[in-house]
């Protein structure tokens, strides 16, 4: 269920939080990418951004009954990469 990716936090290989999963992108063949949402606090000066399905690895963990996401990069990376854009919000 997508209601149990959305919100999880996004933590890398230092297992440091580095963003949020805020929203789930598909296309015709399945999901198309995750919206992360960074630097903002409480949902306060959020920035997005896109990345590749691919880029998130998702797993779940029985023995605490919770999904995880984890991906190869840094908060610094993130901050760098193109600010995704909601259509119509500009």
């Amino acid at each position: 269920m997508s209601s149990r990716v959305v919100g999880l936090e996004v933590r890398n290989k230092a297992n440091e939080a580095i963003a949020t999963i805020e929203d789930i992108a598909f296309n015709e063949n399945g999901i198309d990418g995750y919206i992360l949402s960074i630097g903002g606090f409480f949902g306060i000066a959020d920035r997005y951004v896109a990345v590749h399905s691919s880029s998130i690895a998702l797993t779940y963990d029985r023995a605490n009954n919770q999904w995880r996401a984890t991906m190869d990069a840094s908060a610094e990376q993130l901050k760098a990469a193109p600010e995704f854009k909601y259509p119509g919000n500009t």
